[in-house]
């Protein structure tokens, strides 16, 4: 009996046949190609209880006649250690996130053969450059705990995948479910699948994946793809909450690992690709998201980072800015007396405020705004502001001791 991850939701058993498993890790060991006449050392990132770390190290290696080294490394310099311990030819069974640890540690690699990636999607990017590092041909793997492994692709290659050999899609409704060879019941997919031919195809994110927002559709699946293939971000995943307010739109959420980039680069660089709809609000910069070993992200642990950052009050950091005597709103405002418009300093307060938190423009709601004193030509203003929830800010405009204007915005606007 076999369990799926939980990342989802609490891990669901599935009952296996020994020969389906067998059968299963042969036909993976023949489609990457791994040799049972010059054997290899199967050295894994992910661990053996672990459906796709049981299949692809233990049993692959056992059942194609391989070796399997008894390391379990995890931090890249545990990996370069257990590679170089083992003889070539060496196979890499890894997952994307340790993959792009790997790179960044910038460790010299010892010579692999082949590397093997699974369990999250896997950008074209970081296929390309894991291939240039390691010289070595990347395959990724299709599948789940309900059908094992099912297909295979090169992402340096084309982004269809390839079915197993006599795997094959059946039509049940709006569906595909998976049959043949070590699939002893036809499973049902739980992702978009659109077939090219009968043996290859390609994906579109999975269908629990699906969300709307304001009459318009994404796949969370894509817009992690999306997220984690901006130049900068090291790692990153979209939230999307229960929605408990009915009055408004449940807006999608993101935590990132970007140590070079700020809230308004990459912010810029999704909008590009996406309706405003999509963009994350909030956009939450951590050190690192909480993984597991098997490099997956649970949806609770999101959730729980992001519900521990909003509820934490937090006063960032002042941002200063001096009125430029020739701004071109004094002219006429007023004679003999310039005062900078309100308009001019609420627009200056919303672009300061916005660069700061990552909430973007197109989706300020102003609750409350008072003008309390005027602010003139060369004034030195401090633009000091407040996160008290996961989307309202407090901010205040000082001029040294006296309030210039204080209020608040919420970011639930529909752009």
């Amino acid at each position: 009996v076999v369990f799926t991850s939980g990342s989802t939701g609490v891990p669901q058993p599935h009952a296996k046949t020994w020969g389906a498993l067998v059968g299963c890790v042969q036909a993976e060991a023949l489609r990457l190609e791994i040799p049972s006449h010059a054997p290899c050392t199967v050295i894994g990132t992910v661990p053996p209880q672990h459906m796709y770390g049981f299949e692809s190290t233990v049993l692959m290696a056992w059942h194609s006649g391989n070796i399997l080294s008894h390391a379990q490394p995890f931090y890249p310099a545990d990996i370069c250690q257990a590679l170089s311990a083992a003889p070539a030819p060496r196979v890499l069974v890894s997952s994307p996130v340790h993959l792009r640890a790997l790179l960044d540690s910038g460790l010299a690699l010892p010579t692999i053969a082949s590397v093997v990636s699974a369990t999250a999607p896997l950008s074209l990017q970081l296929a390309r450059d894991v291939e240039a590092r390691c010289a070595a041909p990347l395959h990724e793997i299709y599948g789940s705990t309900e059908t094992g492994q099912i297909a295979s692709r090169r992402p340096t290659q084309g982004a269809a995948w390839q079915l197993f050999p006599g795997v094959r899609w059946v039509a049940v409704g709006d569906r595909l479910r998976a049959c043949g060879e070590h699939i002893e019941t036809t499973a049902p997919m739980n992702d978009v699948i659109e077939p090219i031919d009968t043996e290859r195809f390609l994906l579109h994110g999975r269908f629990a994946d699906l969300i709307n927002i304001a009459g318009k559709r994404h796949s969370l699946s894509s817009l992690n793809h999306l997220l984690n293939t901006v130049p900068g971000v090291v790692d990153g995943a979209f939230y999307m909450p229960d929605e408990i307010d009915v009055d408004h739109v449940t807006r999608l959420a993101a935590c990132v690992v970007a140590p070079e980039l700020d809230a308004a680069k990459l912010l810029a660089a999704l909008r590009v690709h996406l309706d405003p709809v999509f963009l994350p609000r909030p956009l939450l910069f951590v050190d690192a998201l909480p993984r597991n070993s098997t490099g997956k992200l649970p949806r609770a642990a999101l959730q729980a980072l992001l519900q521990t950052r909003a509820a934490r009050p937090l006063v960032n950091s002042a941002t200063h800015f001096t009125v430029p005597p020739d701004h071109p709103s004094f002219d006429g405002h007023f004679p003999g007396t310039p005062i900078l418009p309100g308009v001019t300093l609420l627009d200056t307060v919303l672009h300061s405020l916005t660069r700061a938190t990552g909430i973007t423009l197109d989706c300020c709601e102003i609750s409350s705004l008072k003008f309390l004193s005027p602010a003139k030509p060369g004034d030195a203003l401090v633009i000091q502001h407040q996160c008290s929830g996961s989307d309202t800010i407090r901010f205040d405009v000082m001029q040294g001791t006296r309030k210039i204007a204080v209020g608040t915005f919420i970011a639930r606007g529909q752009p």
